[in-house]
């Protein structure tokens, strides 16, 4: 029968010098794995595979030797109870409720002098409530009275407070630090604490420049600011969300000394745009004018803090006089802006 799921079976028995390894076939194709026989001499077997018609309307059944044997003897193995038949279905039916969660907490709420020690209330008695509803409040730079895990909490300093609320017990709930501040060419460690029933599966969403994508703190050194998201998934499907950002201070992402003297002695006697590791990617143009705004030197798309690719104090192969000069530069950073400069420097003989 068409699109027909279909059992079959087999005992085998085989010689213990060379056991047997069997195969099923439907038409001339394999099904399922190849069965190896332990070749336990007396002792019998059963290997069954499991093959869907499709669209076919007759089953030639085969059962193939997979090995061949040592060629002389010891190859030997019996067969019995073949079978092949319709697997039985049986179905049922299932209500499921989808609860929609709500929590609903204050924007704003004002701690008062007089409310000290004994702090204010958070009222989140209006968010959703019933069986497997739990209830948590968080803080950022605040301090939770009593509460933490009830509609409503007892708080006693400034902050940000968040309320969260798993549908379920077994939920997990995850804590993760502040916004971490690092440099682009630096890796900064995020923290991430989970409660719950486990076991649980972990991801981090965004990956760029993060150390691991499965682990509960990673290093993160991303060249930009980056807002990275850890999922958690217990083995019932439940999911929880959890979000930092890590601040990159950019800084001065590049270096232009205001003074070099082309003297041939080997310490700085070209004129070259230096920069963070990792922060800039290429210096698109690099011009240099002397004080009249003539242009005495000029390169393009080059690599920062190359030597070769900066100015050595000539023009048309002339040494320059000493003096001040002015230098324009249009770098690209890792992310793709541009920073024009603009700036000047003494040549010194």
């Amino acid at each position: 029968m068409p699109n027909t799921t279909y059992f079959m079976s087999a005992w085998v028995t085989s010689s213990p010098i060379d056991p047997a390894a069997l195969q099923f076939y439907v038409n001339q194709n394999p099904v399922g794995n190849i069965f190896n026989s332990s070749g336990g001499g007396c002792s019998w077997e059963q290997f069954s595979p499991s093959w869907n018609s499709g669209a076919a309307v007759t089953a030639d059944l085969c059962i193939v030797t997979q090995n061949s044997g040592n060629g002389l003897f010891g190859d030997d193995y019996a067969l019995d109870d073949i079978y092949f038949g319709a697997a039985c279905t049986e179905t049922d039916m299932v209500n499921v409720d989808v609860v929609s969660v709500e929590a609903q907490a204050p924007a704003t709420a004002f701690l008062l002098c007089n409310s000290l020690p004994g702090g204010i209330q958070l009222d989140g008695s209006g968010s959703t409530s019933g069986p497997n509803i739990s209830y948590h409040w968080t803080t950022s730079g605040g301090n939770i009275v009593s509460g933490a895990n009830t509609a409503i909490a007892t708080v006693n300093a400034e902050g940000t407070y968040t309320l969260t609320m798993p549908s379920d017990s077994n939920a997990p709930l995850i804590s993760l630090d502040g916004a971490p501040l690092s440099r682009a060419d630096q890796v900064q460690q995020i923290s991430a604490s989970i409660t719950g029933t486990g076991p649980f599966d972990l991801n981090w969403s965004t990956t760029d420049g993060l150390s691991y994508a499965d682990c509960l703190e990673p290093l993160a050194g991303p060249a930009y600011d980056t807002e990275y998201i850890l999922t958690i998934t217990i083995s019932g499907g439940c999911v929880a969300l959890a979000y930092t950002t890590v601040l990159v201070d950019r800084g001065p992402a590049y270096y232009v000394p205001n003074a070099f003297s082309p003297n041939d002695d080997g310490f700085n006697d070209e004129l070259l745009v230096f920069r963070w590791p990792g922060l800039v990617k290429e210096v698109e143009s690099f011009r240099v004018f002397d004080r009249w705004g003539g242009l005495v030197f000029e390169n393009y798309n080059f690599p920062p803090a190359t030597a070769g690719h900066g100015w050595d104090g000539r023009k048309d192969g002339r040494r320059m006089h000493p003096g001040v000069y002015v230098w324009m530069a249009e770098l690209r950073l890792v992310d793709d802006s541009t920073v024009l400069l603009k700036r000047e420097v003494v040549l010194v003989r």
